[in-house]
This record gives C-alpha cells, structure tokens and sequence, in this order.
C-alpha cells in the first residue's frame, strides 16, 4: 500500500467514509490507470500487483519483494550513486578504534545529537546499500562484499574480524546503524574543538566543569538498572588525576589520543637486529 502511494500519490483502496474504504479492502479491488500510472514503469506494476494480492498465500512476502527485479534494478542505480561515499565510509571503518567506554559513548552522543543531517542521510544510503537483506544490520559478509564493490579490494574474514569487532560495540555479532554511523565518519571531523565542548556541556548537567559517575550513568543506562561499579570503572579509564571525576582536560585528551590497535601492532614492523 505504501509503494502504491508512493508511486502515484493516492491509496489503492478510497472512500468517503472508513465504512467505504473498508469495503473497498475486503473487496481487494483497485486500479493502476490515469496520468499518475502514465510514467510508471511495467516492472513497477507487476511487483504492486504481487503485494497486493488479495489471497494471502499468492501474496509475496517483504524479503520476495526486496529481491524483486525493479527493486534490484533501483537499488544498482543507487548502488553506483553512492560508491565514492561508500568508499570513503568503509575505509574510514577500517580505521576505526576506540580505547573506552567514554569514548565510544561521547562519539556515539556526537553522532546523534550534533552531526550535520545532511552527512547522515547519505550515509544512511550507504548503509542501506551494503544492508543486503534489510535487516537493520551489517554482517561480516555484506561489509566484505560492500568493500569489494566499492573499493575494489578483495578481503578475508580473517582480515576484517581485526577491525570489525571494535566496531561492533554492543557484541552482536553484526554492525547497527548507530555503530556505523560513529565508525564512518571521519573521527577528526567527528571530535572537532567545537563538538567535543559541546558534547562535554551536555553531559556535565550541573555545569561544575567535570562529569561525575551519576552524569556518565544517565548517559549510558537510560531506563537500565545497572550497578554503579560499571560507570566508577569507566571514570577510571580517564580520571587521570583520581578525583573520582572526568575534567574537561581529561575527557578531551580520552578523546582524542588512540593508543596502536591490535592491528597496527600486528602490521607494524619490527626493528632489525644489529
């Protein structure tokens, strides 16, 4: 029904009141005729035609109509519109790393509350490009296949869990939106002067110049019981000076110095012997 609107403007299914529009469902009847219907393609036709059978056992379901060929068709076009941005956003995937647990939140608070809108929305066709089977999520094969599309590089499993599992925050085993989101994004854009004062002003909410652990657990354990130990031990990480609390210096140096990851020490070179 959805794609029929979208198509034409109007509902397959109309009346004057609900008791009509009603009848006209239980009936299944509609029309694809008029100037509105003039443009769109034959291929476009059929799939409304298969969403919209009236017995629900010749009806195809949601995943038949995502690999149906005017979808795939569309979604090749897209495909080719986003492979610079895709590029740019995987390569940027596979540099990501975070050291702690404030860091991956602060960066994920940027992302949703301070990133221009426009930068998100092409990377959310990004993603729903690589998001083969729609599910919401990337999985290790579809960010493989993603990069050789758009980067022409071939790359293993083996290769790619050295930096997806940094990625996958919550552990899921697949990549979220928001996970990709605050990966994609050039982390020197992300973590600007200004954004990282301004993330830093949110979080202090009594404006004392420092996030305390109360601060940090209504930033990450929103309408979750978590014991306090958690967030005292993410204070930790950072609180250089041991206050029990995250100053400004601190939160910005955990922001932006990045100790080697795993795989940088693991491709670094080593020094030849004398």
């Amino acid at each position: 029904v959805i794609l029929y609107v979208l198509l034409c403007g109007y509902p397959p299914f109309d009346g004057k009141t609900d008791d009509d529009i009603m009848a006209a469902v239980s009936k299944g009847k509609y029309t694809m005729t008029g100037d509105a219907w003039n443009p769109i393609s034959k291929e476009a036709k059929e799939l409304i035609k298969k969403m919209l059978a009236f017995d629900p056992n010749k009806r195809i379901t949601a995943a038949e109509a995502y690999q149906d060929p005017w979808i795939a068709k569309k979604a090749h076009k897209v495909d080719k519109e986003v492979k610079p941005l895709a590029a740019a956003a995987l390569k940027n995937l596979k540099k990501f790393s975070t050291d702690t647990k404030l860091k991956q939140a602060t960066m994920a608070f940027i992302v949703n509350q301070l990133v221009d809108e426009k930068e998100k929305k092409e990377l959310k066709s990004v993603f729903q490009t690589l998001d083969k089977n729609g599910d919401g999520r990337l999985s290790k094969e579809e960010v493989i296949e993603g990069y050789e599309k758009a980067c022409g590089i071939t790359m293993s499993l083996e290769e790619l869990s050295t930096w997806f599992d940094s990625i996958d925050l919550d552990k899921s085993g697949t990549i979220d939106y928001t996970e990709f989101l605050v990966a994609a994004l050039n982390e020197k854009k992300i973590l600007s002067n200004k954004n990282i004062e301004n993330a830093f002003k949110a979080m202090d909410k009594d404006g004392s110049g420092s996030i305390s652990v109360q601060e940090i657990k209504a930033l990450l354990a929103v309408g979750q019981s978590v014991p306090d130990e958690i967030f005292k031990a993410i204070v930790k990480e950072v609180d250089t000076n041991g206050d029990g609390e995250v100053s400004f210096e601190e939160f910005k140096t955990c922001l932006l110095y990045t100790s080697p990851s795993p795989r940088d020490l693991s491709t670094s070179r080593m020094p030849s012997s004398a």
